[in-house]
């Protein structure tokens, strides 16, 4: 695979953002052997790095650093950092959020072709684009892209809400020909799509869940953590992270006619971990 896979991390002991890495991580590496990943990241997070949490993060090949606003709060960050890798990134990349479990692989992104590429916000024709996967092309288009993108978050952010969606929707439009559409499989948002004919690639959890989901999800994350970020149990947390989600999704919809059952049909590989739940969960137990 000659695309480098990039995370972005604002993240310190008061969250789950690095857990969610490293289980992100976790399954590229065991479905993308030998993938280049780079992880770019604020200073004060860098600097946080201390003890078991330095030990979270063995699938990064190259760590790229930054220096910014110290009054910018950790989310402000995140959203800094994401809408300017074109600027520290070097090479075509393929962008993947933390909140996600890699269940294919992502050599074919090697062959895509255009500018910008991204999936459907929720997998609907009349939406926007999701960010939380995109792909992008080293070239003086796509710099520019994403030099308007970051702009015009500055411009629209507040403390209160500093999302980078609504602007990539804003450059999206006014760039008319930059973004091209990725397949849903690179970018599963769970609960918010029917029948899915590709195999799927990547597969983003946390995205629209309810509280109370997020929740159980945090304590998956949880026990990462204390499991000092054991490779074979982050493999677990990442089945537990994605049933978790079809769970949920199955019970508020009724299970047999939901959007989630299709897609288990559709591509049951993805979600084996269904059969196993019991097993996963008395794994967790003993932690």
């Amino acid at each position: 695979m000659l695309t480098k896979i990039v995370y972005s991390l604002s993240s310190d002991a008061q969250d789950y953002y690095l857990e969610q890495l490293a289980v992100s991580g976790a399954t590229l590496l065991e479905r993308n052997p030998g993938a280049m990943v780079e992880i770019v990241c604020d200073r004060a997070t860098y600097e946080s790095l201390k003890g078991p949490r330095s030990k979270a993060l063995g699938s990064a090949k190259t760590w790229r650093v930054v220096d910014l606003d110290s009054q910018l709060s950790k989310k402000e960050r995140s959203r800094w950092l994401k809408t300017s890798l074109r600027e520290i990134v070097e090479g075509d990349f393929i962008y993947i959020d933390t909140d996600t479990v890699i269940t294919g692989n992502l050599s074919a992104i090697d062959k895509q072709r255009g500018i910008v590429g991204a999936v459907k916000d929720m997998h609907q024709k009349d939406k926007g684009y999701n960010g939380g996967v995109i792909w992008m092309r080293d070239c003086e288009e796509a710099h520019a892209f994403c030099a308007d993108w970051h702009q015009q978050w500055e411009k629209s952010r507040t403390p209160s809400d500093c999302s980078d969606q609504p602007s990539l929707a804003r450059v999206a439009a006014q760039r008319k020909g930059i973004m091209s559409e990725l397949d849903s499989s690179w970018n599963y948002q769970i609960g918010h799509i029917g029948v899915i004919k590709q195999p799927i690639r990547i597969m983003h959890y946390y995205y629209g869940a309810a509280k109370s989901v997020q929740k159980q999800m945090d304590r998956a994350l949880e026990w990462v953590r204390k499991s000092d970020y054991d490779p074979e149990f982050m493999r677990v947390a990442a089945s537990m992270l994605v049933s978790i989600k079809i769970g949920t999704f199955g019970k508020e919809l009724d299970w047999m006619s939901s959007k989630s059952f299709y897609a288990f049909i559709a591509s049951r590989r993805c979600f084996g971990v269904l059969e196993k739940m019991t097993e996963i969960y008395c794994a967790a137990s003993k932690l």
